[in-house]
């Protein structure tokens, strides 16, 4: 891809909720080959905290952070309002739980 080129990747995300957590490590995959490939890649939602700070904590994960630590760190270096729902926190460790073999 042309680097004056860009794609719009919409994920059907509603506010204050979560997305199937099989949807999560697809998305998160995708963002970190784009990263990892040298691309910018850009996130937010209505209020960049719920749905933004939830990714942010994901991609962090993937890289080996731990859940908590992830989510922490989200809401130190983004905005202590990240994350906003409960739902939102376990889908982190719900996540964390999927990628390391770990569910139920």
């Amino acid at each position: 891809m042309n680097r004056n080129e860009f794609r719009v990747v919409h994920v059907n995300w509603p506010d204050r909720g979560v997305i199937p957590v099989e949807d999560l490590d697809s998305l998160t995959g995708y963002l970190l080959r784009k990263i990892r490939n040298g691309e910018i890649v850009e996130t937010g939602c209505y209020g960049a905290h719920g749905r933004t700070g939830t990714l942010l904590a994901a991609l962090l994960v993937a890289e080996g952070a731990m859940p908590n630590e992830a989510i922490s760190q989200v809401r130190t270096r983004h905005c202590k309002q990240a994350i906003e729902t409960k739902s939102q926190e376990d889908l982190v460790s719900e996540f964390y739980k999927h990628i390391s073999g770990m569910e139920n």
